[in-house]
C-alpha cells in the first residue's frame, strides 16, 4: 500500500513537472511569435473622377519580420498592390472587370488607351520603436477619367472599375499585410442596384415627424423598376394634398372658391426632383443626399451671395428691362466673369464666387418649417437602364430627354403619369456636363401655349435663389473642393441678352418633349433644367447646396431662445462622439428618454451642426472641465429671473 502511495506521489509530481514545463514552453513560444502585421490607409475610398487625392499607407510589423535587413532597406524593397479577386458588378453585364495591379502600374483610363500613371508614389519611410517597425508610404491619385465634359466618353467605363479592392504590402512574394479600399466614381456615387438600399437606409435613420414612402411606378424598357420617394411631415399632409388635387381635377370652381375665401386650411405643395440622364451622375446622387438631409437632420445650413464687392456695379444696362422688372439682382451672372477682351470666363476650377461677391454667414433652416409647406417627390433615376450601364440611353438605345410629349418609351409614359398625378409647383430636373453651371428659365421664343407671363417672375427669382445659394455655399466651403471652384451660373433669360442689339441668343424651351417643359405646359409647374460643368462630388454638392428656393431664416441661436423659437425642454445623454483625424467633430451618439422602441434601441445620431445650433446646456463632472471653467465656478453665482429661458429645463 505504501509503495503504491509513493508511486502515485512520484507519478503526480512528474505530471506536475511536465505540465509546468509545457506551460513555460508555451509561454516562451508565445513570446517568440511575432505580433500580426497591420496595414492602414488614411482614406479608404479612391474617387476615380476627383483630382489629387493624397493617401498615406501605414504598415506596422514586428521587428523580427525584417530579418537581417535594416528598416530603411526593408521598407524600400516593399511592393504595393491594389487588387481584387472578382468584380463588384453583375458579371453578365461587366465580364471584363479590372482586377487591379501594382500601384505603379495603374494608368488613367484615357478612353481605354491608358498612358499616364494614375498613382504617384512617394518614398517609403521606416521608424523603429519598442520592437516594432512602422513604414509609411505617401501616394497621390490623379484623375482616372477626368472630371469635366471631356470625360464624357469615359462614363460607361466606371462600372468595370468600381468596387472593393485590397491594398497590400508585399515583401517578395509574401503578403505582409493588407486592408480594404473602396474604388468609386466619387464618394456619393450609388449604382442602380444600390439605390433602393440607400433609400431604405435613409428611411431607417429618419427622425420622428418624417413621413417617407417609396412608390414603384413602372418598369423600364429593360425591365428594371422605376420608383419615386415621397417625403412629408405626415401621411395626413399627403392625403390632404391628394384630396385637394382630386377636387382641382373634378370641381375646380369649388377649389377656387375656397382659395378666395381663405378656407383652404393647412396644405402643402409638391416639389418634384428628377433625373433623366443618369450618366450625368450628380443628378442622381444629389437627390439621395437631399433626401437624406431632409429625413435625418433637424436643420439644413447654407450660404448665399449678398452683394457685389465692386460697389460701382450697375446692372441696369446689362439685362433686358422686362427681366429687371422681375426683381432680379444680377448676382452670380456670367457677365461679371469677362476677361480683358470681353469673353466670358467659365468655371475653370480656379476662381470662386468670393472673388466677386460678398457672402452671407451660415443660414440655418429648420426642416420642420420646410415640411410645413412642401411635399418632396424625388425620382432619383427616371432611366434605370442608363444608370446600370452609366449611359444616357435606355435599353432601346433611346434618349428619354426628347420623349416627354411623344411618350414612345415605357420610362417616359410612366413618369408623365406621375407628373400628372402630382401636378408639382416646381419640377426640377438635374443634369450635367455643361461648360457652365446653368439654371433656367430660358430665353425667348417660348412655347406659345405656356403661361409664361404668369410663371416667369417666380421662375426667375427661384433661379437666382438657387444659383446664389449654390455659389455662396460652394465658396464658403471651398476647402472641401479646392480643384472644382464656381464663380458664376448661367441663367439664359437673364444672361443671354445683348444690350447692343436688344435681343437674346437662343437657349429656348420651345420643345415640350423635355420633361421640365412638359410639366410647365401640362401642370403650370416652374420647370427647371439645371446643369453642372463637372461630374464629381463637387457637382453633387452644388446641386444639394442650391436646394432652397428663395427662403431665408435670420434668427441666430440666442434669438431663437429669447423669442421662444427654441426651448430647453428636453434632456438627453451623450453616449459617444465621432471625431475626424483632423480633430473636428462630425456627429454624436445620443441616448434619448423615449424608450428602446424608438430609433436604434433608443439611440439617435446627432450631427455636429445640430449640436451647435440646438444644445444649450451640458452637464459634465466638475473634474473634467477645463481649468478656465473650473475657476469660473469660484465666482459668485448669477441669479436668473424666473422667466429666463435658461432655467426652462431646471
Amino acid at each position: 500500500m505504501t509503495m503504491r502511495i509513493h508511486r502515485a506521489v512520484r507519478t503526480l509530481s512528474l505530471l506536475l513537472a511536465l505540465s509546468m514545463l509545457l506551460s513555460v514552453s508555451a509561454i516562451s513560444s508565445a513570446a517568440e511569435t511575432p505580433a500580426p502585421s497591420v496595414l492602414t490607409v488614411s482614406d479608404s475610398t479612391l474617387a476615380l473622377v476627383d483630382r489629387d487625392q493624397d493617401f498615406t499607407a501605414t504598415l506596422t510589423v514586428d521587428a523580427s519580420v525584417l530579418g537581417d535587413a535594416s528598416p530603411d532597406a526593408w521598407a524600400a524593397g516593399l511592393t504595393w498592390y491594389l487588387t481584387r479577386e472578382e468584380g463588384f458588378q453583375d458579371g453578365t453585364l461587366y465580364p471584363y472587370y479590372y482586377p487591379g495591379d501594382r500601384l505603379d502600374r495603374w494608368q488613367v483610363w484615357n478612353n481605354g488607351e491608358g498612358g499616364d500613371a494614375l498613382f504617384t508614389l512617394g518614398d517609403a519611410a521606416a521608424s523603429s520603436s519598442g520592437g516594432k517597425v512602422t513604414v509609411t508610404l505617401p501616394f497621390t491619385a490623379g484623375s482616372f477619367t477626368g472630371i469635366n465634359g471631356d470625360s464624357s466618353k469615359n462614363r460607361n467605363a466606371w462600372p468595370s472599375f468600381i468596387g472593393t479592392y485590397t491594398l497590400s504590402a508585399r515583401s517578395g512574394d509574401t503578403v505582409v499585410a493588407e486592408t480594404d479600399m473602396t474604388v468609386n466614381a466619387y464618394d456619393s456615387y450609388v449604382r442602380y442596384d444600390d439605390i433602393d438600399e440607400s433609400i431604405q437606409d435613409i428611411i431607417d435613420e429618419a427622425l420622428p415627424g418624417r413621413y417617407i414612402t417609396v412608390t414603384t411606378f413602372g418598369q423600364s424598357e429593360g425591365g428594371r423598376d422605376q420608383y419615386y420617394v415621397t417625403l412629408s411631415d405626415s401621411k395626413a399632409s399627403v392625403d390632404a394634398f391628394q384630396a385637394m388635387n382630386a377636387i382641382a381635377e373634378t370641381a375646380p370652381a369649388s377649389l377656387q372658391d375656397k382659395l378666395e375665401k381663405g378656407s383652404m386650411g393647412d396644405y402643402r405643395v409638391p416639389f418634384f426632383l428628377n433625373n433623366v440622364h443618369p450618366d450625368e451622375d450628380p443628378g442622381v446622387d444629389a437627390q439621395l443626399n437631399v433626401l437624406r438631409a431632409l429625413a435625418t437632420q433637424e436643420t439644413v445650413t447654407y450660404n448665399t451671395l449678398t452683394g457685389f464687392k465692386d460697389k460701382s456695379v450697375d446692372i441696369s444696362e446689362m439685362f433686358a428691362p422686362d427681366v429687371l422688372d422681375l426683381g432680379i439682382t444680377g448676382l452670380g451672372s456670367q457677365k461679371f466673369t469677362r476677361d480683358a477682351e470681353g469673353n466670358i470666363q467659365d468655371n475653370t476650377g480656379v476662381n470662386d464666387a468670393s472673388e466677386l461677391y460678398t457672402i452671407s454667414g451660415d443660414i440655418t433652416l429648420k426642416v420642420d418649417d420646410i415640411l410645413d409647406d412642401i411635399i418632396f417627390v424625388i425620382c432619383p433615376n427616371e432611366n434605370p437602364d442608363g444608370r446600370t450601364y452609366n449611359t444616357r440611353r435606355n435599353d432601346n438605345g433611346f434618349d428619354l430627354n426628347r420623349d416627354a410629349s411623344n411618350q414612345t418609351q415605357n420610362e417616359t409614359t410612366n413618369l408623365v403619369q406621375v407628373i400628372n398625378d402630382w401636378n408639382p409647383v416646381v419640377f426640377a430636373e438635374l443634369h450635367g456636363y455643361m461648360t457652365e453651371f446653368l439654371v433656367e428659365p430660358c430665353t425667348p421664343p417660348h412655347e406659345p401655349n405656356l403661361e409664361y407671363d404668369l410663371l416667369v417672375k417666380n421662375f426667375a427669382l427661384g433661379s437666382e435663389a438657387f444659383g446664389t445659394a449654390a455659389l455662396g455655399t460652394m465658396s464658403a466651403t471651398r476647402e472641401e473642393h479646392p480643384d472644382t471652384l464656381y464663380w458664376s451660373y448661367y441663367m439664359p433669360l437673364r444672361d443671354d441678352y445683348d444690350p447692343s442689339t436688344m435681343h437674346w441668343s437662343a437657349w429656348d424651351d420651345l420643345c415640350t418633349n423635355y420633361g421640365p417643359s412638359y410639366a410647365m405646359l401640362n401642370c403650370g409647374s416652374l420647370g427647371y433644367t439645371i446643369e453642372t460643368p463637372y461630374n464629381n462630388e463637387a457637382s453633387t454638392d452644388l446641386f444639394e447646396y442650391g436646394r432652397v428656393y428663395d427662403v431665408d431664416f435670420d434668427l441666430d441661436k440666442e434669438a431663437r431662445v429669447r423669442f421662444g423659437d427654441s426651448a430647453m425642454n428636453h434632456a438627453m445623454a451623450f453616449a459617444g462622439v465621432d471625431v475626424a483625424d483632423d480633430g473636428t467633430t462630425r456627429r454624436w451618439r445620443v441616448e434619448n428618454s423615449w424608450g428602446a422602441k424608438i430609433a436604434d434601441k433608443g439611440y439617435f445620431t446627432m450631427s455636429d451642426d445640430w449640436f451647435t445650433e440646438y444644445v444649450y446646456e451640458v452637464a459634465v463632472p466638475k473634474a473634467l472641465l477645463p481649468e478656465e471653467y473650473q475657476k469660473a465656478l469660484e465666482e459668485p453665482a448669477t441669479m436668473l429671473p424666473a422667466w429666463d429661458p435658461m432655467g426652462a429645463l431646471a
